[in-house]
Order: structure tokens, then sequence, then C-alpha cells
């Protein structure tokens, strides 16, 4: 019963957040009205259990259709073959060079463990990739993070 009364307080304070944001006659960012409702129910004393199975159900799926949706589909269709290929073999590349160098830093985690923990730290999220980059490349990073986010939920 709790995890459904988070979630409806979450999506009920998101949606009058909205609601404020469209009505004040200042551009004020959406996100800086949350942090500020958030600040104020946490001052009030209102206190929002968020466990992170939640937290993965409410906030990452959202994230990830946004960034899926804004890729152009036609360039990621005849890009698909580098996409898939840069996803998953950067992913693995990735946790296994990382693992293995976290193993050999700190002995004491076990390589599957550092392996774990690598292939949780190397993915990167569609937006700090897309700020970084420009023009035709952006399409492939972007799709390829994604992939790696999918691949990491």
């Amino acid at each position: 019963m709790i995890p459904t009364l988070t979630a409806i307080t979450l999506l009920l304070v998101t949606g009058l957040t909205g609601a404020v944001a469209r009505l004040l006659p200042l551009a004020i960012p959406l996100p800086l009205l949350q942090i500020a409702a958030g600040s104020m129910a946490s001052l009030a004393g209102f206190n929002l259990p968020l466990s992170s199975e939640l937290f993965l159900l409410l906030l990452i799926p959202p994230l990830l259709f946004l960034d899926a949706y804004r890729i152009p589909m036609r360039e990621a269709g005849e890009l698909r073959g580098i996409i898939l290929s840069l996803a998953l073999g950067l992913v693995v590349f990735s946790a296994v060079v990382g693992g293995y160098f976290i193993h050999r830093v700190m002995l004491a985690i076990p390589l599957a463990a550092a392996i774990a923990l690598a292939s949780a730290l190397s993915p990167t999220d569609a937006v700090s990739v897309g700020s970084m980059l420009s023009g035709g490349v952006t399409t492939i990073r972007r799709a390829t993070s994604c992939f790696r986010l999918c691949y990491l939920m």
C-alpha cells in the first residue's frame, strides 16, 4: 500500500507543479519548481519513503522513453548495426576491462563483483552525450547510450 501511495503522491506533486509552472507569469523552469515543492514538503515534515525499486519503476523508464523518442528513427534504422555493436560491444568491453582494473586495484573484491560494479558504472546517459557532441555522431551516441541504459536495467 505504501508504494502505491508514494507513486500517487509523486504523480500528484508532479502534476501540480506542472500546472503552477504554466500559471506563473515568470518563466521558472519546472525542475526548480519541483525542487522547491519537495523542499517545502520536507520542511513541513512530510516524509516520503522511496525504495530503489520504486525509483527504478517510476523515474527511469519515462526518462529512457523521452531520450528514445528524441532519436531520429530513420537515422537510427540506417545505423542500427553500428548502434547495436557499440551498445553491446562497449558494455561488455568496458565491464570486463573496468572489472579487471577494479579487481587489480582492490584485490579484496572478487572478479565477478568487480565486473558487476564496472558494468553499473560504465553506461552514460543520452543527455550528457548529446551535450558533448553534435552532428551525425549524436544519433549514434544517443541511441547507443539508450540501449546501454536499457541493458543495465
